[in-house]
């Protein structure tokens, strides 16, 4: 990720009570993340070395949402 100037910003495992309503089923982790531009997100989503073991996070990962945010 660091490749690619991004970084974590928060890694959050929030609690049934942590939220107010829900529509689906809760998250068990939420990662926000940030990098410098969409080209670096481009880059790292296609990264080949990051590809090799994508095959670790489909195992243990259920679904992921990826939301675009821009700072304001």
């Amino acid at each position: 990720m660091e490749k690619y100037n991004g970084k974590i910003i928060y890694r959050i495992r929030p609690k049934k009570e942590n939220f107010i309503s829900e529509t689906k089923e809760l998250p068990y982790e939420i990662h926000f993340m940030s990098f410098d531009s969409k080209q670096d997100l481009n880059n790292f989503m296609k990264d080949d070395c990051k590809q090799n073991f994508i095959h670790l996070k489909n195992e243990s990962v259920s679904s992921t949402l990826i939301v675009l945010g821009e700072k304001i």
